[in-house]
């Protein structure tokens, strides 16, 4: 019999009762936890990622210059690079002309610096490395040269705008990906073959990075699945494949 058809003596309506308090406290308690930001990664507790992250070491610098508009959004991957990785450098802003940590970088002549954007000029990032004019050298994907690789993290408006106002990014060597089927499964990418900013960069790093293998890919991507995977649970299944499949 079930308890609903218990009948309706004062212990059967305190068993009622109690239910119903322990439903309530259990639903205060994942409010709360809701509520409570997480120091590390800025998140709500609820959806923490912390007990993902990994520290990771990378050999290669990575820069990222994230568009004002990246910061408002809560499921922004950035967070997740500048945890796990050891040589992560993040500025965010639209000016970064007299940024001088950045520029110091970009003028040093010992330092290969590349920016990670499909220009008609740019070149596989398997590429990168090769000195032009210099026929002794020969493309490498993981050359031991010192080098630091810039990433813009934004929209492709964002990003329009990050190159419009920094005319310095125009005069760096550029480097693309090869194409990727990305697994920000919850949000919508104008073309095919986009990827999210921590995919890009770990993709990149895969390929010229003799530090970061395909077991320090897997660890620089677990908090993003995790985040991805969080969210999907919460919106449900139904709306998930009515929206996102």
């Amino acid at each position: 019999m079930s308890s609903e058809n218990i009948p309706a003596t004062p212990r059967g309506i305190q068993a009622k009762h109690s239910r119903k308090r322990d439903t309530a406290s259990k639903g205060k308690a994942d409010s709360d936890a809701g509520r409570k930001i997480c120091p590390v990664c800025s998140r709500p507790l609820a959806s923490c990622y912390c007990a993902h992250i990994s520290k990771i070491d990378n050999q290669i610098p990575v820069v990222i210059l994230q568009h004002p508009d990246e910061t408002k959004k809560a499921l922004s991957t950035v967070p997740i690079l500048e945890l796990s990785l050891t040589r992560c450098s993040v500025y965010r802003g639209l000016d970064f002309n007299h940024q001088q940590e950045l520029q110091g970088l970009i003028h040093n002549a010992a330092v290969q610096v590349a920016l990670l954007f499909p220009t008609k000029h740019a070149k596989p990032i398997s590429d990168w490395g090769t000195m032009p004019g210099d026929p002794r050298l020969q493309p490498t994907t993981k050359a031991s040269q010192s080098r630091a690789l810039i990433v813009l993290d934004g929209t492709w408006r964002n990003v329009r705008e990050l190159m419009l106002i920094n005319p310095f990014l125009s005069a760096l060597e550029c480097v693309y990906l090869p194409e990727a089927e990305g697994r920000y499964r919850i949000r919508k990418a104008p073309e095919k073959g986009q990827l999210s900013t921590i995919e890009a960069v770990g993709a990149a790093l895969l390929a010229v990075d003799p530090l970061f293998g395909l077991r320090e890919s897997k660890l620089l991507l677990a908090p993003f699945e995790f985040m991805i995977q969080y969210q999907i649970q919460r919106m449900g299944t139904a709306v998930y494949r009515k929206n996102y499949n």
